[in-house]
């Protein structure tokens, strides 16, 4: 249990769910760059904002392919690019990860807003500050399902008339629902524990579609239970 406290915290979760059985799967980061290269020219990266914002900001591919085991190919992949204006970048970027999420979402907690604007608020304890990110989280709603689905959605679902503010907030939005990026995402390239209040381990962005065969012998461990 320690063992597995340590890895989950590690990357930045505190919390774990004693009622699943947890798998930790180890596979050779440079044999995951070499599929990646051949499928997209791209390589594993640690997720700084910076680094994201160049990311999107550029032509990339998206794949999407629902039905498990979820490996894509060429026919379930899309190019493209994401829009966000470099005052609106800044924001993110020089507000210090510490304080981030609360500062640019007005949310005062870390909890999970969910996909609606109730749930939203409950999770944001009804705070004035929060009104407008929850409203954008129930704009987005269900977005998150489907990568392409996602993608599109940005602009597709973005308000009209952004202020610079406003614009980062829509940004940091879509990092959650589409990316991941939960409230305690650094964007600096480390996980963070919040049970400890520090900085921990680096996280890496790879491909998740590719059959696990093309990534060469993995080592595996049953940490939980």
């Amino acid at each position: 249990l320690k063992f597995t406290t340590d890895a989950l915290h590690h990357v930045g979760f505190s919390d774990i769910p004693t009622n699943q059985r947890i798998v930790m799967v180890v596979f050779d980061m440079k044999n995951n760059d070499q599929v990646w290269l051949k499928s997209g020219g791209v390589v594993s990266f640690q997720p700084r904002w910076k680094t994201l914002f160049s990311y999107v900001g550029g032509k990339f591919k998206v794949c999407d392919n629902p039905t498990p085991p979820f490996v894509t190919g060429p026919g379930d992949c899309v190019v493209r690019t994401v829009t966000i204006s470099k005052p609106a970048q800044d924001i993110i970027i020089n507000t210090p990860w510490s304080t981030a999420w609360r500062t640019i979402t007005g949310c005062p907690s870390e909890d999970d807003s969910g996909s609606t604007y109730d749930s939203c608020m409950t999770a944001c304890k009804h705070a004035a500050s929060a009104v407008q990110y929850c409203q954008y989280v129930n704009i987005m709603g269900q977005m998150y399902d489907g990568k392409i689905k996602c993608v599109d959605d940005y602009e597709a679902k973005k308000p009209a008339g952004l202020t610079t503010s406003q614009e980062a907030l829509w940004a940091r939005v879509w990092f959650e629902k589409c990316w991941g990026c939960n409230p305690w995402f650094t964007g600096v390239g480390r996980g963070y524990d919040p049970s400890a209040g520090v900085l921990t381990g680096t996280e890496w962005i790879v491909r998740g579609d590719v059959a696990n065969s093309r990534l060469g012998p993995a080592a595996s461990t049953e940490i939980y239970p």
